[in-house]
């Protein structure tokens, strides 16, 4: 949409302030401002014009300088609604008050997101903007803050994160088509991030990782994403950005069993790392007990593929996608312990091999002991008392 076509569409829904059904106050700001907001566009129009000899549409100089001095202001009316769309991302609850009734909460919230959207919805660019300055392009995006704030809930994920990202994703299929449309392109082929959701932060992390790493269960959210009118999420994701190994470090099963859903594949995909989800879940959580989330992707490896060589991943090494290595090397960065030995330094010897028995009950012949005497005979003692017959 150029200049002037915007300031059309704006001048056909401008009101006249003086009209006799104007009586309010309210009503004649609002018309004050859109007829002035229309009139900015066309004084831009008119100061683009320069110089390409429409000389008789040259702006007054009084008047020129009236629109430059407006146009600074408008700056920094940006910048102060980006601050405040920060702040929210960051702290989106503060408007709940514990002193006054729920209604009351809920209104104030409601009037906090209408903002929030009118906002982001006027000047979408601002969802582009990292809050801090780096030369490699780090820093986090508004849509990272809503994942990574300390304030943040199962609430205000679920109530902001998609509203960002669809704004951001049609601003940026928008931009694409003017794009293409001036380079003579079809202006159908839109590369863009996925809403922001695929903006790597400075570390390299994803806002679709950030929102696998929860402690919350997330998945209305991810349902919502995944049935957008353009998704917002993918089956591709779970393995390519390893939402699996994400939601594995933590305890919510329920996120996990989404990924799964989406995508069995994922239970076997190896990281960059090397390791699996299931390493993932048998090391990490160091902060809360999680073992019923190894017990739950021990589960579903084994409903997946129950003659998968590693046992459900439970015999793969941290470095199990390079089974060419010495295992008699050992260096900072490979080790020879499989996930098996994860889960009991991490949560003892009774409670792992209890959660292993009570998924392999319901499991017939399954090679357990077979696969310890042929890679890792250390275990072999303990199955062979338990699975005499594997």
């Amino acid at each position: 949409m150029n200049s002037r076509t915007a300031a059309t569409r704006t001048h056909e829904h401008a009101i006249n302030p003086y009209h006799d059904n104007d009586t309010s106050s309210i009503c004649l700001s609002q018309a004050r401002l859109q007829n002035t907001a229309f009139l900015l566009q066309k004084f831009v129009s008119m100061k683009e014009w320069k110089g390409q000899d429409h000389y008789r549409n040259a702006l007054p100089p009084k008047i020129d300088d009236l629109v430059e001095t407006l146009l600074d202001t408008n700056k920094e009316f940006i910048k102060g609604m980006y601050d405040y769309v920060l702040y929210a991302c960051k702290k989106y609850e503060y408007t709940y008050d514990a002193d006054v009734d729920v209604d009351t909460n809920t209104n104030a919230k409601h009037a906090h997101f209408e903002t929030i959207k009118v906002i982001i919805e006027t000047y979408p660019e601002i969802l582009e903007v990292k809050d801090a300055e780096d030369p490699n392009g780090g820093g986090y995006l508004p849509i990272h803050h809503v994942l990574t704030s300390k304030s943040r809930t199962s609430e205000s994920i679920q109530t902001l994160l998609p509203l960002l990202a669809q704004v951001k994703l049609e601003h940026d299929i928008y931009m694409t088509r003017k794009h293409s449309k001036s380079s003579s392109g079809s202006g159908n082929d839109c590369d863009n991030t996925r809403g922001g959701l695929l903006v790597k932060d400075m570390y390299g992390d994803n806002a679709l990782q950030h929102l696998a790493f929860q402690d919350y269960n997330i998945v209305e959210t991810l349902q919502i994403l995944l049935n957008t009118n353009s998704p917002l999420l993918i089956k591709e994701d779970v393995s390519k950005y390893n939402l699996l190994h994400f939601a594995a470090c933590k305890k919510v099963v329920q996120n996990a069993h989404f990924f799964i859903n989406l995508d069995p594949t994922c239970l076997f995909k190896y990281d960059d790392c090397g390791k699996l989800p299931i390493y993932y879940a048998c090391e990490e959580s160091r902060e809360t007990n999680c073992i019923e989330m190894v017990q739950f992707l021990f589960e579903q490896a084994l409903k997946y593929d129950p003659f998968q060589s590693s046992i459900g991943g439970l015999f793969t090494k941290e470095n199990g996608n390079l089974p060419d290595i010495d295992i008699h090397i050992q260096d900072d960065t490979h080790s020879d312990m499989i996930a098996l030995d994860c889960m009991i330094q991490r949560y003892g010897v009774t409670a792992s091999w209890n959660c292993i028995e009570k998924v392999l009950s319901s499991f017939d012949n399954i090679p357990i002991l077979h696969q310890a005497i042929s890679h890792h005979s250390k275990h072999v003692s303990k199955i062979i008392l338990k699975y005499p017959h594997g």
